[in-house]
């Protein structure tokens, strides 16, 4: 029986942050949260829109990005595995190890460790959001399976602070105890920002902090393999019972922008002139008191004539502007503000900094930017524009630590095989710290984007040229060994160029001179809009990258299970895409060349695959629409020369839905199927002790369906979902996989049934 209590402990959070964020005033950002985080809507009637949030990453400031909740989209896909553009397959339970199920080439600059089995899970300091916006700003969720350990959580807050600070925060927990024995998966993250920018608009500082902590029961999949059949009577049996994994890291970095040329936009100029006119206009206004006092001093008959005429109602005798050196004359009178008082300087009229003593300089990444552009037929004040060409320096010191450990007891010893070198248990334990700094020169100039259908137009990179060095000291302690120090540094750099909305080139490029010499990545994309006919986009990437520490040297136990000496990995990538959006269809075709492609073999033991491999891949995205009913289709086909690399032939995701508004046209609902599809392969296994994905010949897998069937509500900014995945076994008493010997969920009794809810509050 679902228990609901979390979701009522949920609810009352969500009332209480808002509630709570209330307090204070919010000045400091200029155009933002004028309201002084008070008042305002209530809980219940959310009147701003979406438009009003705004959000950005410190590494590229000037990207913004909307937030979008016009629509259910694909709601129910809480799993962050199905959340990236090409589906990964896992162990079965939310929160376990994953792999690809389509080949794309990685990232790489410097020491890698070579642990990535829970990359999709974790946080990193370029994920920090950092945000534009008015009012304190809530979205959480929250899915449930069958009982309350099988949760999970996501929950971002953003505020605004005075001296031009604004705070953002993410957690996110999963809580899993798995379909099967020893099957137990706890990740939680926590990622913390500090956004500050100075009242001269002149620099800007990101403070981050995240924090990932990884928790898993190993079990080595079932005994039984893909024989097993379901029988309710019948519990699967595990590989181990005895076994976990834990794998935390924690990173602070800060982050910062010195803006070299002082180049402000038309608000800013028109402030600090009427702040210059000010400060001379009450310069000569004491150089005149002190005048008149003297000449009263020295004249009777003209300070008896001075009194009479502050007697009859007229301005002080001190405040007054002589005409001429001989006569004395009024000044003219202050004009009055929107609230009928005289706020500025003599001869002045007021602006916006005299109306509200809180206005300041704008929240900007590399400069501020203002263009007050239209949203929604009204100006949005979140948004700067920067006129001009920009010199900005760029610095970022970061320190990251990192600790791994396995573990198994000697009940599981026939499990290990030959990785059985003691008989008291197994250990394997890793830690590395990592303390960098990069510092790099910008220039850039932006402009506005072409408005969207809303009206909106954000700021864009009109170009961008980057050039910088990254030195990264290394510390590894690679249990026994003693501790082995790492100098990495790289020259990095970019260039970018899109003088419209219709063409965008970006290129980079990094060379390593420290440790890594010689790796280098060379990276380019171009796209085209070409309107009516549709969108072009051409990539094309070049890397080469030092083999990863594991593959290379692996300790159990504080003994030595391989010395590896690998050739250097060479990957060579070439993409185009065409989509026309007006009939709702994309074209993309990829083809990847790898040399010296480093895999682990049914052994488990690091290898090394000397030739060279290539990989050729069409994908089509499709949706159709007729009246209420949509069905979106992704189909991706993929050809391997190598059998070191496992990949399905053909892999494909269907949504079928019926999407409309129920109850008096209130409630946004959408009834469907979501379906993937592969054909049969010969799946990777799993091994633990390494953490690594491995070949094996005892299970192949045959063509795959895995439905599942949802129901998406929205009303306002709450929606809700109830799924249930893997409804197949209830027809066919089958299990099926994505990994060799690990069964995903079989139905209700397994976790099969789920609820989740989300809920933006803004106040």
């Amino acid at each position: 029986m679902i228990s609901f209590r979390n979701l009522f402990v949920l609810c009352i959070v969500l009332l209480a942050l808002p509630a709570f964020a209330q307090r204070g005033g919010l000045g400091g950002l200029r155009n933002i949260g004028q309201g002084g985080g008070s008042g305002g809507s209530s809980l219940g009637l959310v009147t701003r829109d979406t438009s009003d949030i705004f959000y950005f990453y410190a590494d590229s400031p000037n990207l913004i990005f909307p937030f979008e909740d016009s629509l259910l989209n694909d709601f129910q896909q809480y799993d962050p595995i199905r959340l990236q553009p090409y589906d990964y397959a896992s162990l079965g339970n939310l929160g376990s190890a994953h792999y690809p199920l389509f080949y794309q080439p990685d990232f790489r600059q410097g020491f890698d460790v070579g642990l990535h089995q829970f990359d999709l899970y974790q946080m990193k300091t370029s994920d920090v959001r950092f945000y534009k916006i008015e009012q304190a700003y809530t979205q959480a969720g929250y899915s449930q399976g069958q009982t309350q350990a099988d949760a999970y959580t996501n929950i971002r807050f953003s505020r605004n602070f005075a001296n031009g600070l604004n705070f953002s925060i993410e957690y996110r927990r999963i809580d899993n105890q798995g379909a099967y024995d020893n099957q137990r998966a706890d990740n939680t993250d926590v990622a913390v920002g500090f956004w500050f920018h100075n009242k001269y608009d002149t620099y800007d500082g990101f403070f981050t902090f995240v924090n990932n902590a990884i928790e898993q029961q190993d079990n080595g999949g079932i005994t039984n393999g893909a024989d097993s059949v379901y029988d309710d009577a019948f519990r699967l049996d595990v590989n181990l019972l005895n076994s976990n994994t834990r794998y935390a890291n924690r990173e602070y970095a800060y982050t910062q922008y010195f803006y070299l040329n002082k180049i402000f936009n038309s608000e800013n100029v028109k402030r600090r002139t009427d702040r210059r006119l000010a400060k001379k206009e009450r310069r000569e206004q004491r150089k005149e008191e002190k005048r008149l006092a003297k000449l009263m001093a020295k004249d009777s008959t003209l300070r008896d004539s001075l009194l009479a005429v502050d007697s009859l109602g007229m301005a002080d005798s001190l405040r007054m502007v002589p005409a001429a050196k001989d006569s004395i004359a009024k000044p003219p009178p202050k004009p009055p503000n929107a609230e009928g008082k005289n706020d500025g300087p003599p001869g002045r009229t007021p602006t916006a900094l005299d109306k509200n003593k809180r206005t300041s300089r704008p929240p900007g990444g590399r400069p501020p930017f203002s263009p007050q552009l239209p949203t929604a037929g009204r100006p949005s004040p979140a948004l700067d524009f920067q006129e001009g060409r920009v010199f900005t320096l760029y610095h970022q010191i970061a320190w990251r630590t990192d600790g791994y450990k396995f573990s198994a007891l000697a009940a599981d010893s026939s499990y290990f095989g030959q990785f059985w070198v003691d008989d008291r248990g197994l250990r394997h334990f890793l830690e590395t710290k990592k303390l960098q700094n990069t510092v790099k020169l910008q220039t850039f100039k932006l402009r506005k984007s072409t408005p969207d259908s809303t009206g909106r137009a954000l700021p864009a990179q009109s170009d961008l040229l980057e050039v910088g060095l990254v030195h990264a000291l290394h510390l590894i302690d690679q249990e026994p060994l003693n501790r082995d120090r790492l100098n990495n540094l790289f020259l990095a750099g970019n260039f970018n160029f899109s003088p419209n909305d219709r063409i965008r080139i970006l290129t980079y490029a990094h060379l390593g001179i420290g440790a890594n010499a010689g790796d280098f990545r060379l990276s380019g994309d171009l796209f085209f809009n070409l309107k009516k006919i549709g969108t072009l986009r051409l990539e094309a990437v070049n890397q080469l990258s030092t083999p990863s520490l594991l593959p290379r040297q692996f300790y159990l136990s504080e003994q030595q299970i391989w010395q590896n000496d690998f050739n250097k990995t060479l990957q060579t990538s070439l993409k185009a895409a065409y989509s026309l959006p007006r009939i709702e269809v994309a074209l993309k075709g990829e083809y990847h060349l790898v040399n010296n492609l480093i895999y682990f073999d049914s052994e488990g033991l690091a290898q090394q695959d000397g030739s060279v491999i290539s990989v050729l891949q069409l994908s089509l995205n499709k949706n159709f629409k007729a009246g209420p009913f949509q069905l979106h289709n992704w189909l991706g086909l993929q050809e391997s020369t190598s059998n070191n690399l496992r990949l399905p032939n053909f892999y494909s995701r269907h949504s079928l839905f019926w999407e409309g508004r129920i109850f008096k046209k209130i409630m946004l609902t959408r009834v469907g199927f979501d379906a993937r599809l592969f054909t049969g392969f010969t799946p990777y296994n799993y091994q633990p002790l390494t953490g690594q994905f491995f070949l094996q010949s005892d299970q192949d897998l045959p063509f795959t369906p895995l439905i599942d069937g949802f129901i998406n509500f929205k009303v306002k900014t709450f929606r809700f979902f109830i799924k249930v995945e893997n409804v197949l076994p209830l027809l066919t008493e089958r299990y099926y996989f994505q990994t060799a010997n690990y069964p995903l969920p079989f139905n209700f009794n397994d976790g099969g049934l789920r609820i989740g809810i989300n809920w933006r509050l803004v106040d």
